[in-house]
């Protein structure tokens, strides 16, 4: 049965909300209910993160098994409680979402029961003052123990290593739990044992007895839990925590020695304190670590481009996935800074430090603080930030409308409209950092003297900076070349694709990026085929042999020329006859076309047809040849006859005697060894 299923039989069976007065009777159900509806809440929370789950059952065995089974918690919160072990890698939004669910079933079930609890005992009249001043603490002590019982739960999660949100072994989970279960007892008895000590006036050593034998039961309970988790990570060889949060090993092994010590020594109170500080720590620090994994995981997942929110990102406002993916990482960035923030915040609570006055002093440094006579204000900075954004943003936009609604509807060309484009967000760019500076609250007459005084630095140190930026300023102004055109530049030609302050990009007919610094284009020599005028003259050389006519080699030449369809009639094309070359009649065929960029192959298709057209006239394209003439070759016969000659009456090769000498040696050898 459910919590609310046993209050409402037990009001009914004591008649809590017909009689104006209640007997002893009445008041023995009330607590009674009040014990029911604590111990199922804790059943609850064990049965949603501690105890193990089994699968789904399947056929009429798990229907008759679901019949039976007591009518336990909501559906919806046992789904997101549900952590399943069979599951050997879930996702990090479901882990973090089911240690969220069951920290706050732990947290809100227990103290909703108490405080319904609680206000209907007051309303009924039933709850004295001094019994009311019991209630409070236990009912307090309760609700802390059951949350840190299950946030315990949730971080650590025994029996389920793959939903487990810190790094340590599964011995060490185990183990722990036990610790933490005697830890939260002990705080809430200690609470409630203050309580009643206080409404029955009992003697002040009584609790201050009380009180140190709960700071050395919590000090020794940590050192407790601080050994299983070092033996674990030592007895397995792993790295039970990063290295960061195991630093806080040693420091808490000095405060629960200190929580143990001082009572003993006298210092009952600072035992105390310190022995409640390792509890709230050891509390703030896990659900620090709870909310940091929900935070990430849940802005992560929500800015995702399979989620409603990306869908609509994407399509309404039109960002695309990699933008959609840097806003979440930007947003759960901040959401760790406030969630870190206010655990700070938490931390330093009991050491009387107020969040006002933490709040404070962040607003009075983020609003503006002297250093040495100089005023910073990182808000004025933020908003100066903020300004140049908006001045660049508004500059994209004028340039986008500039590209796509005025310029097309005027007769400039495609490079001088990029010259505008260019010019006009640089001078959007200065127009930004003017009104920033001024925003922020510097003097540009400081700025002034400042570049002043760096300038001789900035013209020995950025002089080749300098000179690429004046020169792509004159070239911006002068426009030599613009987008588009066609240029040599040393050993590369190419169209011109970008010209900016510094460099100037060209793409070879390669595919090739050639990245020119500006200052190179203003001393060098740049020779720029479309200038003035997209039209080009094309010129090809042709040789043909000696025995050709030359009336018919022009008359064939000009008939491919006015053929082609890329080649301008106007001019005209025609021929000049060159040369007497060494070996062939020189001829070259000058034609125009009217882009220089789309039909420059012009010149390679009349070539294939040069090169046709002359076999079908019979008109020979002669290849170099050279006659090699010899002088005196009589004598020069008489000596090679006497060479050879001479060869021919040689005696027999004297490598023959060394064979004779090694015969000899092989003979000397074979007596010796009869001998």
């Amino acid at each position: 049965m459910t919590s609310m299923r046993i209050l409402r039989r037990a009001c009914a069976a004591g008649n809590l909300f017909g009689a104006p007065n209640l007997s002893a009777g009445a008041l023995f159900r009330l607590l009674l209910v009040a014990f029911l509806v604590a111990f199922s809440s804790v059943a609850l929370a064990q049965e949603s993160g501690a105890q193990p789950e089994a699968g789904a059952a399947t056929g009429a065995e798990g229907a008759s098994q679901a019949d039976a089974a007591p009518a336990l918690p909501p559906r919806w919160l046992t789904r997101r409680t549900s952590r399943d072990p069979s599951v050997l890698h879930p996702s990090g939004l479901a882990r973090a979402t089911a240690a969220a669910a069951i920290t706050l079933a732990n947290l809100l079930i227990p103290a909703i029961a108490f405080f319904v609890l609680y206000q209907a005992m007051s309303i009924l009249g039933v709850l004295p003052a001094d019994l009311a001043a019991v209630l409070r603490p236990v009912f307090f002590g309760l609700t802390f123990a059951s949350f840190f019982y299950g946030l315990s739960i949730a971080v650590l999660a025994p029996e389920r290593p793959s939903w487990r949100l810190v790094d340590v072994t599964d011995a060490a989970a185990e183990k722990l739990i036990p610790v933490i279960v005697a830890m939260a007892v002990i705080i809430a008895g200690g609470l409630a044992l203050d309580a009643f000590l206080k409404a029955t006036h009992a003697p002040l050593s009584f609790a201050v007895a009380a009180q140190g034998l709960g700071a050395v039961a919590l000090g020794i309970l940590a050192m407790i839990a601080l050994r299983f988790v070092a033996r674990e990570d030592d007895d397995e060889s792993q790295q039970g925590a990063s290295s960061t949060w195991r630093l806080l090993i040693p420091v808490t092994w000095a405060v629960a020695a200190l929580t143990v010590v001082a009572p003993l020594a006298g210092f009952v109170a600072f035992g105390r304190f310190a022995a409640l500080q390792i509890v709230f720590t050891t509390a703030v620090l896990m659900s620090l670590v709870l909310l940091l994994r929900l935070a990430d995981e849940a802005i992560s997942y929500g800015f995702s481009v399979q989620t409603r929110i990306g869908g609509f990102m994407r399509q309404a406002i039109g960002f695309k996935p990699n933008t959609i993916s840097q806003i979440g990482v930007i947003l759960a960035g901040f959401a760790r800074l406030v969630v870190i923030m206010i655990a700070i915040m938490a931390l330093l609570a009991p050491w009387g430090i107020q969040s006002e006055d933490v709040v404070g002093t962040f607003a009075s440094a983020f609003f503006g603080f002297e250093i040495g006579g100089f005023s910073f204000s990182p808000s004025a900075i933020l908003g100066a930030i903020v300004v140049f954004i908006i001045v660049i943003v508004a500059t994209r936009g004028f340039q986008r409308w500039l590209d796509g609604r005025l310029l097309p509807q005027t007769s400039l060309d495609a490079g001088l409209r990029t010259s505008i484009h260019t010019g006009v967000g640089y001078v959007g760019a200065a127009i930004a950092g003017l009104v920033a500076f001024s925003y922020a609250g510097l003097n540009l007459q400081n700025v002034a003297i400042v570049a002043s005084a760096l300038s001789v630095g900035i013209g020995f140190g950025l002089q080749s900076i300098v000179n690429n930026f004046v020169s792509g300023i004159i070239l911006l102004a002068e426009r030599p070349f613009k987008v588009g055109d066609r240029i040599e530049v040393g050993q590369n030609m190419g169209i011109v694709q970008r010209v900016s302050v510094r460099a100037t990009q060209i793409q070879t007919f390669d595919n090739v990026t050639v990245i020119v610094p500006n200052a190179d284009l203003i001393s060098g020599q740049v020779v720029n085929w479309m200038h003035g005028d997209f039209s080009a003259r094309l010129k090809i050389p042709v040789g043909v042999s000696y025995d050709s006519d030359p009336e018919q080699v022009r008359r064939v030449l000009l008939e491919i020329a006015m053929d082609n369809p890329r080649v301008l009639k106007i001019p005209e094309p025609f021929v000049s006859f060159t040369d007497f070359g060494a070996d062939a009649l020189q001829f070259t065929l000058f034609c125009h076309v009217g882009n220089i960029n789309a039909d420059a192959g012009a010149a390679s298709d009349m070539r294939f047809e040069i090169a046709r057209r002359f076999r079908e006239e019979k008109i020979e394209m002669p290849f170099g040849q050279r006659e090699i003439h010899l002088r005196d070759l009589a004598s020069i016969e008489g000596l090679v006859r006497e060479l050879f000659d001479g060869r021919a009456a040689t005696p027999a090769p004297a490598s023959s005697q060394p064979g004779q000498t090694r015969a000899k040696r092989r003979k000397s050898a074979a007596e010796a060894a009869g001998e």
